[in-house]
């Protein structure tokens, strides 16, 4: 089932590859799937396209932490952190300092 959904969204973002909103949703798809090196890939992608989508930092430090890369995660969800604070982003905030034990 997630497979299909994860085709659907690679078709989608074929059409507009530079459409964050559609990265996320692919890339929380591949998260889902267990297929983390996947969902990195789209998070980074992101944040090169938009590098205050906070969100992304969150969901980038997961997958980092998933493939056992401690220090690209704690790197990145201390950027996220501060990207989140900068904008007003309080849930984002709030969860990146829960997975920091802030």
């Amino acid at each position: 089932m997630s497979q299909d959904r994860i085709e659907q969204f690679k078709k989608v973002l074929e059409m507009d590859p530079n459409d964050e909103v559609v990265r996320f949703g692919l890339g929380k798809l591949y998260a889902e799937a267990g297929q983390h090196q996947e969902a990195a890939e789209q998070f980074q992608a992101i944040l090169k396209l938009k590098p205050d989508y906070s969100a992304a930092y969150l969901e980038l430090g997961k997958a980092y932490r998933a493939l056992e890369r401690p220090g690209d995660a704690e790197a990145t969800l201390r950027q996220g952190l501060e990207v989140a604070q900068q904008k007003g982003d309080l849930h984002i905030r709030n969860q990146i300092q829960a997975l920091l034990g802030a």
